[in-house]
């Protein structure tokens, strides 16, 4: 029993166990079951979560895809709105520029043409304008026609090797006729061009008849001034010869070369008075024309006389930029002057010639022709009656007129010779005081009347060059006048070599002259007429005649006087040249 209790015992274990692994397995099975009902669940789920993820996938996709096509859309909306507005811009800015360049096409100063086989295609505003055509009339006429004859095959030739581009671009000058048949000179350039996809001439040129005419003006002044034969030279401000014509190098000997950058300065003679070119610049530097004569010298040395006239040039600003000088050599003009001058001159010394050779006829020399008469009348007449101091003292007087008009005489004829050209200048080399101690003989008599002491202070061998007989004219005279001027004293008589010349000084103490009287001396035209101490006359010829002759020998004589205080008369001869 204990047995079967302990199987039974064991038994019952067993069967709790079992029952208890029963039990465990179906807890297992049943937690398998849950755990599968759980996954199926969880599966369940799961799927049901797949399919509605996968569901909102593909919202959201087809969302994405719309939203995709709906952004393409607006953008190629907005880029066609966009390419419209740009197309628009473009347009209009084409347009604009289209509107530009058609301004500038019409508006530009230059002739602008396209032409083909022959025909203008096209022309701008100022083509017509220059030819003077309506585009309508242009269209019936080829351009070749317009094209001076000469030159028309030239030019049509040019055209088609212009075409099959043969020639380089390149520009004509052309003649071409305007509606009114004047002839017009064009600078062309040609090129080849493309137009409505044919080949095309492309033409852009200047009307340059006025250029042209401005040219031929020019060549024209230009020539006139090459050829002139007078000299012209430019100048620019500070006096520096820019230009100077053919004219100028012929007459001055000075080529163009030579004088250019230089002053006119290289032609003065130095002979020209200084206020002269004062007064020249002073005139062209105001804007004024100076016209005046110059003495100048040639490039030789030679002298020449030339008529000027200065002309200021003005710029665009009106301001002085250069002078213009035009010079004529007047050297024949002013020796044929000079001739007609001194003949003038000649006529009118001969007329005052005359006249006081009349005047001295009439009254110088009838004078003393009066007392001789009158005192040998009186002797004559009255011999018996008259006392010896009487009949002395007409005696005298008689003696004094005859001295007195035998100089006259010698004067006079001297003096008729001088002016008819009869006296044949001859110097030669002499002593002066042989002359002067013959002089001083001559007047000693009537020196010694008066008191006078004649002095003779000249060294000796004072040689001089010159003609004796006029010397010894000239020596009579002064003494003469120093003996009758002088009521006492001495008259001197001095000489000392000068340079070249020597200086003979005669000096007396007599009345002297007053200062008016001075400019009267040596003139034909004026007189200073005075008695001498004892009632001399005297007429001025002496001093006159004496005047001549030292002017001969290229001498000079002059006087320094004052009232009551004597006279000095100076006059130079040549020296006789001094040899080793």
């Amino acid at each position: 029993l204990e047995a079967n209790l302990l199987s039974d015992s064991i038994h019952n274990k067993n069967l709790t166990s079992s029952l208890m692994l029963i039990s465990l397995n179906e807890k297992v099975v049943q937690s398998r079951y849950d755990q599968q009902q759980l996954e199926n669940q969880n599966l369940l789920q799961s799927q049901q979560i797949s399919y509605s993820q996968k569901l909102l996938n593909v919202v959201i996709t087809a969302f994405m895809v719309l939203l995709v096509l709906l952004l393409i859309i607006l953008y190629y909306m907005i880029r066609k709105r966009k390419d419209n507005t740009t197309l628009q811009q473009l347009n209009t800015k084409l347009s604009e520029s289209e509107e530009k360049y058609k301004a500038v096409v019409e508006q530009s100063p230059e002739i602008m043409l396209i032409h083909q086989h022959g025909k203008l295609l096209f022309a701008n505003q100022h083509f017509y304008t220059v030819l003077g055509y309506s585009p309508d009339e242009l269209t019936t006429l080829s351009l070749f026609n317009l094209i001076l004859p000469e030159e028309k095959e030239k030019i049509v030739q040019m055209a088609r090797d212009r075409m099959d581009g043969k020639l380089p671009q390149g520009s004509y000058e052309i003649k071409a006729f305007n509606k009114d048949k004047k002839l017009l000179y064009f600078d062309m350039s040609f090129s080849r061009i493309t137009y409505n996809n044919q080949p095309a001439i492309l033409g852009i040129g200047n009307d340059i008849t006025d250029r042209k005419e401005n040219l031929e003006t020019i060549k024209k002044l230009t020539a006139a001034i090459e050829q002139s034969p007078n000299m012209i030279l430019i100048t620019n401000m500070k006096g520096l010869i820019e230009y100077a014509n053919p004219a100028f190098s012929l007459i001055t000997g000075y080529t163009s070369e030579e004088v250019l950058g230089r002053n006119p300065r290289i032609l003065s003679s130095g002979k020209v008075n200084i206020h002269i070119y004062r007064e020249l610049w002073e005139t062209i530097l105001s804007g004024k024309i100076w016209r005046g004569e110059l003495l100048n010298k040639k490039k030789n040395g030679e002298l020449y006389w030339e008529s000027l006239v200065i002309s200021p040039i003005l710029n665009e600003k009106n301001a002085i930029s250069h002078f213009v000088t035009i010079m004529e050599d007047i050297s024949k003009r002013k020796t044929f002057e000079n001739a007609l001058h001194e003949r003038e001159e000649a006529l009118h010394q001969a007329n005052v010639t005359k006249d006081k050779f009349f005047s001295i006829i009439a009254h110088d020399l009838k004078n003393p022709f009066n007392a001789i008469l009158g005192f040998s009348s009186l002797l004559t007449a009255e011999y018996e009656n008259l006392s010896d101091t009487e009949r002395r003292s007409y005696i005298e007087n008689i003696s004094m007129a005859a001295n007195s008009t035998y100089s006259l005489l010698e004067n006079l004829l001297e003096w008729s010779r001088t002016q008819t050209g009869k006296i044949k200048f001859a110097p030669t080399t002499f002593d002066l005081n042989g002359i002067i101690n013959e002089t001083m003989n001559l007047h000693q008599t009537q020196a010694s009347k008066k008191g006078i002491k004649l002095i003779s202070e000249v060294p000796f061998n004072t040689f001089v060059n010159a003609d004796k007989n006029m010397v010894k004219t000239v020596l009579r005279n002064l003494f003469s006048n120093a003996v009758k001027f002088s009521a006492s004293g001495e008259v001197r008589i001095t000489a000392k070599r000068q340079e070249d010349f020597v200086e003979v000084c005669i000096i007396d103490t007599g009345v002297g002259i007053p200062a008016e009287g001075l400019d009267k001396l040596f003139k034909l035209d004026e007189q200073y007429l005075a008695e001498g101490t004892d009632y001399e006359k005297g007429t001025g010829l002496g001093l006159i005649l004496s005047k001549e002759f030292i002017d001969k020998h290229g001498g000079r004589i002059w006087v320094k006087s004052n009232r009551n205080t004597g006279s000095r008369f100076y006059f130079t001869l040549p020296a006789q040249e001094q040899k080793n």
